[in-house]
């Protein structure tokens, strides 16, 4: 499973509990993988920005 794959995963899962930052951190990538990673997913259109709960992303 790649990290963008496992961080999707994640973020599903989350339902807006936390932070996006503080899911990638969960799972073990840095605050600069894990951005980079939202960056790729937004490009991508499996995500986007809105504010949902204390996440800033919500899965598309």
């Amino acid at each position: 499973m790649s990290d963008k794959e496992k961080y999707l995963m994640a973020l599903k899962k989350n339902n807006g509990r936390i932070d996006e930052i503080s899911i990638g951190l969960n799972i073990g990538f840095s605050d600069e993988k894990t951005t980079q990673i939202i960056a790729e997913l937004v490009n991508e259109g499996k995500i986007e920005f809105q504010s949902f709960g204390l996440c800033s992303y919500r899965v598309l």
